[in-house]
């Protein structure tokens, strides 16, 4: 009997220590399973914040974006103005030689008309003779 209780014993000894074994175990696994929650909860925070953050980046792209279609039309607009304001200005400038061009033709018209009406009027050797005369004279 003693013997019998001494592997009783033995086996009860190794029972217990299987026991306080797997309690350990299943107290690491508990532990690594908290741990593991915490990972999840500390990624899912992060997780959540970058997604915030490609958001809040993607909202600011799209803001940018509408921004400068409108500079793109505003500098359309004015380009177009530009080119409009030119075109005038080349038209009124065209109109304005054709003005002094006719009036050097009928500058020209009528100097020789009146040269042609009194050719001695317009003779440079007459003028010299006569600033001579003028200049002479008392």
């Amino acid at each position: 009997m003693f013997k019998d209780l001494k592997k009783f014993q033995a086996e009860l000894d190794k029972v217990i220590k299987d026991v306080n074994y797997a309690s350990k175990v299943e107290i690491d696994c508990a532990k690594a399973k908290g741990d593991l929650m915490s990972y999840k909860i500390d990624f899912e925070k992060s997780s959540n914040a970058y997604t915030q953050q490609i958001n809040d980046l993607n909202q600011t792209i799209s803001d940018m974006k509408k921004e400068l279609c409108a500079h793109q039309e505003t500098i359309s607009i004015m380009s177009q103005a530009k080119e409009a304001q030119i075109k005038l200005y080349k038209t009124c400038e065209d109109k304005e030689l054709d003005k002094e061009n006719k009036v050097k033709v009928l500058n020209d018209y009528f100097l020789k008309k009146a040269q042609r009406a009194n050719p001695r009027l317009y003779d440079i050797g007459c003028f010299a003779t006569m600033i001579i005369l003028v200049d002479v004279s008392p």
